[in-house]
């Protein structure tokens, strides 16, 4: 079952209204059944809506089974820690009881990006970093070559840009002290 993000905040506005309009222990007996239900369903698209977040700009090949399941390995293993961190039940905070999806995705910005982006992903990333007859870097997945001056990846003819990790180990770890979240960011070297 598809659904859009302006369902989602409806679905959040309704548990408010919900529980400041009904008392707890009535949603939880007389009207338990459709209460259960919203709480799924707001569950199920929160974790649709990490996902996609998280995991919606990796780009990967099929071909290449046993290195994405490695980047799998390592994405799960940052989720996990950040389950033990607590991480998740602030999201669950901001959604079932602050009713505050933005905020929510802030923290997956803040503590769960950052790592799968900058730890689980440049080793699969670099692989397909390449240097083209002493030319710019060129990366195969995106079919660009990085433009050190400006720091993005372009096209050959310099019509398209885009934002993506940088080519070197060395640029990736000025990311990772850049942006990376201090707190929770694992320095694994």
């Amino acid at each position: 079952m598809e659904f859009s993000w302006g369902d989602y905040l409806g679905d959040i506005k309704k548990l408010r209204k919900n529980k400041e309009n009904v008392p707890t222990e009535i949603l939880k007996t007389k009207y338990a059944e459709p209460y259960n239900e919203l709480l799924e369903k707001i569950r199920r698209e929160t974790e649709k809506i990490l996902f996609q977040f998280l995991f919606g700009g990796i780009l990967m090949r099929k071909d290449e089974p046993e290195e994405r399941d490695a980047f799998f390995r390592k994405a799960q293993a940052i989720i996990d820690e950040e389950r033990a961190a607590g991480t998740f039940r602030e999201i669950a905070r901001a959604v079932f009881e602050e009713y505050d999806a933005d905020k929510a995705l802030d923290i997956a910005a803040e503590k769960l990006h950052p790592r799968i982006w900058l730890e689980a992903y440049p080793e699969y990333w670099l692989k397909h970093c390449i240097i083209e007859n002493d030319r710019p870097i060129w990366n195969d997945l995106i079919q660009m070559r990085w433009n050190s001056d400006l720091q993005v990846w372009e096209s050959r003819d310099g019509t398209a840009v885009t934002i993506m990790l940088p080519p070197t180990a060395e640029l990736i770890e000025r990311e990772r002290e850049k942006y990376g979240n201090q707190e929770n960011m694992r320095k694994k070297k």
